[in-house]
């Protein structure tokens, strides 16, 4: 009887040891699917000032069951406005109506793929994912959609980046993007236009689009996820309309080789970052001249690089290192007032002790050359 409950319910029952049976028979009779949710959800009538739900739809999942406990849910808990809901692809056109839930503010929709009919959301579905958005529009300020296979991602930043539904309120929006859709670009100019967080996942597609065909003039943090990326040329083309922007994270790989740096800092040179993470293929003295020079407000700048010292000499990370010392000997960046200084070295064995050492004395050297680290004893760390 338990297998009918979704797993959202399972995991809030303490199952105790089993006792052997009494002889004296009890008055307990059993209970249906219908008994056991009247029970629950009477014991959730004191709950009714709840305001975060995370719910697991899953595969295994009785189906109507599920439905009509959210059914129940919606209608009883009226404070909600955190939302986090898991489903799969075989259930997202059956769920997405249900979630009624009046003034969220806040939504993360995880997309998995299961069922027979493939991993890409069904045309029924993507017209239920529309229909979500449009409910709610009027209040939502965070929206996270995750998927987790190339079909499933495909289908949903169409159907989230090119809808008809304005969010004018969004702030927060987390998405799967393919970086050669202009189009989707454009949309989320007109559809979502005043997020201050944007978090963009790409992957590597035929032709790179410039990300200055996003215009989001109150942008403060922009984080992108590069999946399978080696280059980002074409990225940088042209100005970034981002003068508010503060935040700038680019994570997952994708090592920026001298040229594509040069071209961030002069995409970005209208804003005044305070806070940099970036994955460079060479870390040298032009290296942080450049970075210096670009982003003069920095406060926080994290590194993480493939190699140490001028290209044309290392031959091993000993001289690498050694290289980097010495052209770092006559550098001093006094406008510069960063707080926290953090290198890393792509290294194949993370607990490789002399790789940890070494990305310590990198971070150290950077760290001298900025007075007002020396100062007040700025933090460093590294990190692997």
């Amino acid at each position: 009887m338990l297998s009918l409950l979704p797993d959202a319910v399972l995991k809030m029952v303490t199952f105790l040891e089993p006792k052997p049976p009494s002889e004296k028979k009890d008055g307990c009779t059993n209970i249906d699917a219908e008994g056991i949710s009247n029970l629950i959800l009477d014991a959730a009538d004191g709950m009714t000032n709840v305001e975060k739900l995370e719910f697991y739809s899953t595969p295994t999942s009785e189906l109507d069951f599920e439905l009509e406990f959210l059914r129940i849910l919606c209608s009883r808990l009226q404070h909600l406005q955190t939302l986090t809901f898991w489903a799969g692809t075989d259930k997202l056109h059956l769920v997405l109506p249900v979630l009624q839930f009046c003034n969220l503010k806040e939504v993360t929709l995880h997309i998995q793929a299961h069922g027979a009919g493939g991993t890409a959301p069904s045309a029924d579905a993507c017209l239920r994912m529309r229909q979500f958005l449009r409910y709610f529009a009027p209040t939502l300020e965070s929206l996270t959609v995750s998927t987790f296979d190339a079909k499933s991602s495909n289908k949903c930043r169409r159907r989230f980046t090119k809808t008809a539904t304005v969010m004018s309120r969004l702030q927060k929006f987390n998405i799967f993007l393919m970086i050669n859709d202009i189009q989707a670009f454009q949309s989320i100019n007109t559809n979502y236009p005043a997020p201050t967080e944007l978090t963009l996942a790409t992957c590597t597609p035929a032709t790179i689009a410039s990300h200055a065909y996003l215009q989001l003039p109150e942008l403060r943090s922009l984080t992108l996820w590069f999946r399978h990326m080696n280059t980002t040329q074409g990225l940088w083309n042209g100005s970034s309309s981002f003068t508010k922007l503060e935040t700038l994270h680019l994570v997952n790989g994708c090592e920026l080789c001298p040229d594509e740096v040069a071209q961030l800092c002069r995409f970005f040179k209208k804003a005044n970052i305070i806070d940099l993470m970036l994955c460079v293929y060479i870390l040298d003295r032009d290296l942080i001249d450049a970075l210096a020079l670009s982003f003069a407000f920095l406060s926080t700048l994290i590194l993480t690089a493939q190699h140490v010292g001028r290209v044309d000499i290392i031959s091993t990370p000993d001289v690498g290192l050694a290289s980097f010392e010495m052209e770092m000997q006559d550098r001093s960046y006094p406008k510069w007032n960063l707080y926290w200084v953090n290198v890393a070295l792509l290294v194949s064995d993370w607990n490789n002790y002399t790789a940890r050492m070494e990305a310590r004395m990198v971070t150290s050297i950077v760290t001298r050359c900025i007075p007002s680290m020396n100062k007040r004893g700025g933090d460093e760390e590294e990190l692997l």
